[in-house]
């Protein structure tokens, strides 16, 4: 039994979720490894250390011959760095160190760093905005408060690297994506310490047991390095394809599916863009993005669902009239098919599905004060967003969205129009279409669920890992739309028929997607598959 499965045999599983401790794949600690000793380091960082992967990796390279490195292992968690020091006692130039290395001052510089470290959402962490302001005002970053801990890991681990040093990091791709991430790319390019990426495909995850997608970034600080120094990106699509794709990238003979002067990578384009990028043949840069014509909102956050949620047998038993609730989807699956009619909202209601949102008015009546009295009993005016909400009762002001999005998905998000009118909760994002484009709700409703603009949503979407993705409001507002305006008039009829049809029952979903999609391929728009971005 490796120590990894000794340590999970022995450890609850909330603990190992609550400290993030998800184990690097022994042939990627290898690779990481292999790379940083390639400059001969005399002294290594693993500064999240788990169960030892790396200095395991570093002492078995080193048996063949050589001096071995001192290294230095930390991590927050003693149990697991017990397992750690318990699976390689026979090596002296080991320390092993529990501290958190967030907050551990450390002076002298490592000749190379190997780091996993811990993927916590940043609302999990205390004093979160004192330790992002400390490192901003320490290493010059602009990092903000939504930044991950991993970038946080990163950001202190590159500053502890000596000149010539290398660091290896394997990281959730997340970052390159997301907003906070801008301050991290910034940081790595200003500072030109990004040799290479290798992101690992979401269709096969480094990690079995965490929802995420991950990239290995190589990291080096050279002490004379060009401004003009080249970023390689690779991207391995499978275990066969990694393990190739590694052996090229220590050997210097891997091709990277591209390689960019450090200068010419923007820190405020979403970098998958790199990786995954289909653009239209036809004028790219003249096509309009979706906030054009159209913004985009999250759905209502109530604060607690199960509450403020009701079904039509709750809404009576508890005298409310229809006038102190409001028609609202609560669940995705409640809103399955592409279009959602007056019929379907129906249904929900007869069969006392949670469709109603509470919606208190100006002046309450007694029934509506013996329900909130009943949830100030339950607590729930004390919880996180009720209690920061005035009155804590009151939900947050939305109209009915032209269309629904879908936040997570696999395979391609659905687009719902909205026909019933009627209020979405957060499982979907709401598109309102701008007063003057209302004419477009039907044809821009098709077009999001073309196959055309499947392509032009894969640059925008944030990965998490075995095949879940995910779309924010601004991504949604940055798709790339066609001329409507250049579309001929029997298209825009074909189109308006299809979605007619698909409403009153007469095509279903895949019919309909068949016949939309020749409509807007066309339009003329084809895809050239993959190029960099424009």
């Amino acid at each position: 039994m490796d120590p990894e499965q000794y340590y999970t045999s022995i450890t609850p599983q909330a603990k190992r979720k609550d400290l993030a401790q998800f184990f690097t794949p022994p042939e990627i600690a290898e690779f990481m490894v292999k790379w940083v000793l390639d400059v001969r380091p005399r002294t290594i960082l693993d500064p999240a250390a788990g169960t030892g992967i790396f200095v395991r990796k570093v002492s078995d390279i080193n048996q063949a011959g050589g001096k071995a490195p001192s290294v230095l292992a930390m991590d927050v968690d003693p149990d697991i760095l017990k397992v750690a020091k318990e699976s390689l006692e026979s090596c002296p130039n080991v320390q092993y160190k529990v501290a958190d290395f967030l907050k551990y001052r450390l002076q002298e510089p490592f000749d190379a760093v190997v780091c996993n470290p811990p993927y916590y959402k940043h609302h999990f962490v205390e004093d979160k905005k004192q330790l992002v302001g400390q490192f901003n005002r320490r290493y010059g970053s602009s990092l903000t408060r939504m930044t991950s801990v991993y970038c946080l890991f990163l950001i202190k681990a590159v500053n502890l690297l000596a000149a010539g040093g290398r660091g290896a990091f394997i990281i959730p791709s997340e970052f390159m994506n997301a907003d906070y991430g801008v301050a991290v790319k910034s940081y790595l390019l200003e500072h030109r310490l990004l040799d290479a990426i290798l992101v690992l495909d979401y269709e096969s995850r480094a990690f079995s047991d965490a929802l995420t997608t991950s990239c290995i970034l190589l990291i080096s600080k050279g002490p004379s390095k060009p401004r003009g120094a080249q970023v390689k990106l690779f991207r391995a699509r499978g275990t066969r394809d990694f393990a190739d794709l590694c052996a090229r990238i220590l050997n210097g003979t891997a091709v990277p599916l591209r390689s960019l002067d450090a200068g010419s990578l923007d820190p405020d384009l979403k970098w998958h863009n790199y990786f995954y990028t289909a653009r239209p043949r036809n004028h790219p840069d003249l096509l309009p993005p979706l906030e054009s014509l159209a913004r985009c909102s999250r759905g209502i956050a109530t604060g607690s669902n199960e509450y403020f949620t009701l079904s039509e047998l709750e809404r009576r038993q508890g005298g409310l009239s229809e006038d102190e609730v409001r028609a609202c989807v609560t669940k995705s699956a409640q809103a399955g098919e592409l279009v959602f009619t007056a019929r379907d909202f129906e249904r929900l209601r007869t069969g006392n599905k949670k469709c109603y949102l509470l919606y208190p008015g100006g002046e309450l009546t007694p029934a509506m004060r013996r329900y909130l009295a009943r949830g100030e009993r339950l607590a729930v005016h004390e919880k996180f967003l009720t209690r920061n909400r005035h009155p804590w009762y009151r939900p947050e002001q939305r109209s009915p969205a032209d269309i629904w999005v879908t936040v997570f998905y696999r395979g391609r998000p659905r687009f719902v129009l909205n026909e019933a009118r009627i209020l979405n909760l957060t499982t979907f994002h709401g598109i309102y279409l701008r007063p003057s484009f209302s004419s477009l709700r039907e044809i821009l409703f098709a077009y999001l669920n073309s196959s055309l603009c499947a392509e032009f949503i894969r640059p925008q979407r944030r990965e998490y890992g075995d095949g879940l993705l995910k779309l924010e409001p601004r991504d949604v507002e940055r798709i790339l739309l066609p001329e409507f305006a250049r579309m001929s008039g029997p298209d825009l009829d074909a189109v308006r028929d299809a979605v007619a049809l698909l409403r009153e029952g007469r095509l279903d979903t895949g019919r309909f997607l068949e016949s939309i999609d020749p409509v807007f391929e066309r339009f003329g728009t084809g895809l050239s598959g993959e190029h960099s971005p424009a």
